[in-house]
């Protein structure tokens, strides 16, 4: 299943340091347009999930909200995080791809 290839394919992101997690860390990344791809979990706070997107608009950051709670933290290894920001362009564009599989709306 496309689900499992995402996930996966995070993990290898985040093994090679091409990730930012936490709602702190990820805004600062948009900020200095170091993210290519925001992935935002189904758990995150509306108001969060608001100032995310908002930012993510203004900085033209594509954006993935994903339907299951806290698939983002546990496929990087730190569970609890829910919005996490990937930082290299190649991983970036295949986590976009399987997005629009059916993977994550």
């Amino acid at each position: 299943m496309n689900e499992q290839k995402l996930l996966g394919m995070l993990g290898m992101a985040a093994r090679a340091g091409c990730v930012e997690s936490g709602g702190d860390a990820c805004r600062e990344a948009i900020r200095q347009r170091k993210a290519y791809l925001l992935l935002i979990g189904a758990d995150l706070s509306p108001g969060q999930r608001e100032r995310l997107q908002r930012l993510c608009g203004e900085e033209n950051v594509p954006q993935v909200v994903c339907t299951r709670e806290d698939q983002l933290g546990r496929a990087i290894g730190r569970p609890g995080r829910m919005v996490v920001a990937i930082t290299q362009k190649g991983f970036a564009e295949r986590a976009m791809s399987l997005s629009k599989a059916g993977v994550a709306e």
